[in-house]
């Protein structure tokens, strides 16, 4: 959803005013304290605003050794006007959840990217091993993975048949 400027100027409003009574409340969050307001949409969407101190603290360092290094595109013009960005995550929902639990599920979000490329670095680092069908299954049980009884044939991803795969609770 493209946001245009006007409407950028609002959302940050809050944050860019620096009173915490405008926000409608905190949690804690891996230790870290985050602010949020809501701003309705219609009847069914919510732009949810999340501030995160320690992340603002941590781009703001990021941003000014930048300018510093000399980086192309980073200038302290740049820094003032994107200052009240920094820190602030804005997620457009429509499932009714509490705050944290939007904030939680964008988390872990990003959790499961990072062993996604976690894993594909590992499967690329092997690639040159796993030059046909019957080299896979034994690279594989060598690291610990499923054995081929348990892969999909012909797959390049290990990924457990349904009769192999852990139950997992709802």
């Amino acid at each position: 959803m493209f946001i245009n400027s006007l409407f950028s100027l609002y959302l940050y409003e809050k944050i860019q005013g620096g009173d915490k009574r405008l926000f409608d409340g905190y949690f804690k969050h891996e230790g870290r304290y985050i602010w949020h307001y809501a701003i309705a949409l219609d009847a069914k969407k919510t732009l949810t605003v999340f501030l995160d101190e320690e992340l603002r603290s941590r781009e703001q360092k990021d941003y000014l050794d930048r300018i510093d290094g000399k980086v192309s595109d980073y200038s302290l013009q740049a820094f003032h006007d994107k200052q009240y960005r920094l820190g602030a995550i804005a997620i457009i929902e429509n499932t009714g959840k509490k705050p944290y639990e939007i904030f939680a599920a964008y988390k872990i979000c990003g959790d499961v990217e990072v062993m996604i490329d976690a894993l594909k670095n590992i499967v690329d680092a092997d690639r040159t091993y796993m030059q046909n069908e019957q080299a896979l299954p034994l690279r594989a049980s060598a690291r610990g993975l499923p054995s081929s009884s348990s892969l999909i044939p012909n797959s390049s991803l290990l990924i457990p048949n349904s009769s192999s795969a852990p139950s997992v609770p709802r």
